[in-house]
């Protein structure tokens, strides 16, 4: 059957965020444990509740007051409770969340929607958090990562992305996921694994 010019087709694979959640909602289970690491409108947060049921847990982090008031908003019709957002970096998840007991952890770089753009993830801090990450991650535990080139000139991306090919493949399977044929530089993700150990 031929499309008509004003069909609209449900793409699924023309940007990072929506590839990320075909790819989490394969491997969340109901009870699993998350991390949603840059909590911004609250989006993934309750995304994160709702794949890891009333059994589960998410943890959700942000500097901005604002990014907490605008999560407890998402969140305030949601079926679910089982959620501590904090309003504190994630570079300092570790002294929340105890090592080896996170099944995913989610990360959605550059600055809040609707927010201040001066205020933004940076390379130091983002790479301090995924160091922190890849200890609160049990065996075969996952990071998606979402990364903006254009917010920073492209520095944090740059810095996030040779971390990302430090890391050992004897405990890490990786992936970088482009999307080649798009303009105006388009999110990147990024995908870490933690092999069992």
């Amino acid at each position: 059957m031929l499309l008509e010019a004003d069909d609209q087709v449900d793409t699924k694979f023309d940007n990072a965020v929506k590839v990320s959640r075909l790819l989490m909602e394969e491997y969340i289970k109901a009870g699993m444990t998350a991390v949603d690491m840059t909590m911004g409108n609250g989006k993934d947060t309750l995304f994160l509740l709702e794949c890891v049921g009333k059994k589960g847990f998410v943890y959700a982090f942000d500097i901005q007051t604002q990014a907490l008031q605008k999560t407890v908003e998402r969140l305030k019709n949601s079926l679910f409770d089982n959620c501590s957002l904090i309003n504190d970096s994630h570079e300092n998840c570790g002294g929340y969340i105890a090592g080896g007991t996170v099944d995913v952890i989610v990360f959605n770089l550059g600055y809040l929607p609707g927010g201040n753009k001066n205020i933004f993830t940076r390379k130091e801090t983002t790479t301090r958090a995924l160091k922190s990450s890849l200890e609160l991650l049990k065996p075969a535990g996952v990071i998606f990562l979402t990364a903006y080139i254009t917010h920073d000139s492209g520095e944090e991306y740059e810095y996030v992305l040779n971390f990302v090919r430090s890391l050992p493949q004897m405990k890490y399977n990786t992936a970088v996921v482009r999307f080649e044929n798009q303009i105006n530089q388009p999110p990147v993700l990024i995908i870490i694994e933690k092999r069992n150990a």
